[in-house]
């Protein structure tokens, strides 16, 4: 049996649960964003949860993108596009915060120190270039590319959409 794209577009559609349900529930439990917390278990535990969501929701992005490919055109081609870019890069400053900052807590406490001032506001001593800037664009675009899709969904042309039913007896 051959999936169809109504098949995976479901599937997408369950990405975006799991993605969703990840994210609401880690963050009353996501330890602080602090050099004493790299190296716990639950640091482990959540960031490696954070990199799947973050995976999770690039699949239901593209799910939301196909299923209305047709009535959201270039506009929503360019919010998909930037929605996608910026989750993609979050990914990376995610997969730091589970791979690489527990090994370097140790041995780079600055480097780490500073990396999480990124996130929590804090800048720490050691100059990082230009992480700080593109995490706090990187902010910005989901905002923007959300609002962005939403207005292509909320524009959409109308001859799309379906007619009311009409019963038998009318």
């Amino acid at each position: 049996m051959r999936p169809t794209a109504s098949d995976l577009i479901r599937w997408t559609g369950l990405a975006a649960i799991v993605a969703g349900i990840v994210f609401a529930g880690i963050q009353p439990i996501h330890p602080p964003d602090e050099l004493s917390s790299v190296i716990t278990s639950a640091w482990a535990i959540i960031t490696i949860l954070k990199f799947a969501m973050c995976f999770f929701f690039l699949l239901g992005i593209t799910g939301v993108y196909a299923r209305h490919v047709e009535q959201v055109g270039w506009l929503g081609l360019v919010g998909y596009l930037v929605f996608s870019l910026s989750w993609a890069i979050q990914s990376g400053f995610v997969f730091v915060e589970a791979f690489v900052l527990p090994v370097l807590a140790t041995a780079a406490p600055q480097f780490v120190d500073s990396y999480l001032g990124v996130v929590n506001g804090h800048p720490g001593e050691m100059n990082i270039g230009a992480l700080p800037a593109t995490y706090n664009l990187l902010v910005g675009i989901p905002y923007l590319a959300l609002a962005w899709l939403g207005y292509a969904l909320w524009s959409e042309r109308r001859q799309n959409v379906a007619k009311p039913c009409v019963s038998a007896g009318d």
